[in-house]
C-alpha cells in the first residue's frame, strides 16, 4: 500500500512536468538574453573566448544553455526543446534526492508523499 502512495508521488508530477514541457513557451529577455548570449559565444567561440571576454556570470547555465543549442542543431529542432528535457530531469533528480534524505532521515512515509505536493 505505501508503495503504491511513492509511485503517485512521482507518477502526478511528472505527468505535470510533460504538460508544461509541450504547453510553455520560453520567453528571452533579461537576464535570460544574456545566457543566451553566453551560451552562443561558447558553441560558435569556444570556451576559450567566454574566459577571454572577463567574469562572465556563472558559466554553468550558459553551458546547459550552449548544450542545448548543439543537441537542438543535431537533431534539427530548437535548443529551447532540449533545454526544458534538462530543466525536467533536474526536477526529477530533485525529487529523487528528496525522498532518498527523507529516507535516511526517517521521516514517515506518509509524510514522505505529501511533502512533494506541498
Amino acid at each position: 500500500m505505501k508503495n503504491r502512495y511513492v509511485k503517485w508521488a512521482f507518477i502526478i508530477p511528472l505527468l505535470w512536468w510533460v504538460y508544461l514541457f509541450f504547453t510553455t513557451q520560453i520567453v528571452v529577455v533579461f537576464d535570460a538574453a544574456s545566457y543566451e548570449d553566453l551560451g552562443k559565444m561558447i558553441v560558435h567561440q569556444g570556451w576559450g573566448e567566454f574566459f577571454r571576454t572577463g567574469p562572465n556570470r556563472e558559466p554553468m547555465f550558459p553551458a546547459l544553455v550552449a548544450l542545448s543549442m548543439d543537441l537542438g542543431k543535431c537533431w534539427g529542432i530548437s535548443y529551447y526543446y532540449p533545454l526544458k528535457m534538462i530543466g525536467t530531469f533536474f526536477l526529477l533528480l530533485t525529487m529523487v534526492f528528496s525522498y532518498r534524505l527523507m529516507r535516511m532521515l526517517s521521516i514517515p512515509e506518509r509524510w514522505r508523499v505529501w511533502l512533494f505536493f506541498i
